[in-house]
């Protein structure tokens, strides 16, 4: 343990409150709704900080309890690579909806060119991919109901435009423009497909074309695995000067959190140039 725990506990409760407030950013989205975005991304609470400041005072928690500092470190680790995992494993299932909606427009457009009417197109094409639907959720039951309102009296573009998800938001615009102007609706949902193509393939693509970054943001997070595992091999027992000593507890905490800070940094670049 530290010497002074009490200075540390409040140091990091001053810093899950700092987490935990909104930014003046969002402050002013709530007080001026009419200057932000206007979607509803920008009207929830920030649920990251939130999240960020109930971990904080989780491991505010542990070391009033008498956690060791080897088991907060571990904390912070998992925590880093669940949040990097769950930032991924979303990109998927975003790219998985995408692809579906895509091959699901594909069909539509030739049922439309054939002048087959919207909610059977629709229907269609719904039926011809249920075997892998299961991996689009929520896009199939948003489009079935869809074709359900249809089917009874409502205006399909409406409907969708009120529950549409992300990817499907396009599409509804595209739909109602079609409905309003009496524009052909085949050719608009065509480009919709071929935006959705032009997403994919430049995901791929930049994925490619990111494997040696991302390869080394993993070999420099390692490195102080290895500056471990080369001072135990020396005999210095640095297992020991983190657990028992004051020295070696802020050592490893700061070092962790710097670890960790570094990786999360290091994702949010690689997310942001590949999106």
């Amino acid at each position: 343990m530290v010497s002074n725990p009490s200075a540390v506990l409040a140091c990091l409760v001053c810093l899950a409150l700092a987490l935990a407030l909104p930014s003046p950013r969002f402050l002013r989205r709530v007080q001026h709704p009419g200057s932000g975005s206007g979607n509803a991304h920008s009207k929830r609470l920030p649920t990251t900080r939130l999240l960020w400041a109930v971990g904080t005072l989780g491991l505010v928690g542990m070391w009033a309890l008498g956690a060791s500092v080897i088991l907060i470190a571990l904390v912070m680790i998992a925590a880093t690579l669940w949040r990097i995992a769950s930032g991924i494993a979303v990109k998927r299932r975003s790219n998985q909806r995408k692809r579906y909606l895509s091959q699901v427009l594909g069909l539509v457009v030739g049922e439309l060119r054939a002048g087959t009417p919207m909610d059977h197109a629709l229907e269609h094409a719904l039926e011809e991919l249920s075997p892998v639907q299961a991996r689009a959720a929520p896009i199939p039951q948003q489009l079935h109901a869809t074709v359900r309102a249809m089917r009874l009296g409502a205006q399909g573009e409406k409907h969708l435009l009120a529950v549409a998800h992300e990817e499907l938001v396009f599409m509804a615009q595209c739909w109602n423009v079609a409905a309003r102007h009496g524009v052909a609706l085949a050719p608009l949902i065509h480009q919709v497909q071929l935006r959705l193509d032009a997403e994919l393939s430049h995901h791929s693509e930049t994925n490619a074309n990111l494997q040696g970054p991302q390869a080394t943001a993993v070999l420099l997070s390692l490195l102080p695995l290895l500056g471990i595992g080369l001072g135990a091999s020396m005999g210095a027992n640095p297992v020991a000067l983190f657990s028992n000593t004051a020295v070696g507890a802020v050592l490893l905490l700061v070092g962790t959190g710097l670890l960790c800070a570094g990786a999360l940094w290091a994702h949010r670049i690689l997310q942001g140039v590949a999106a």
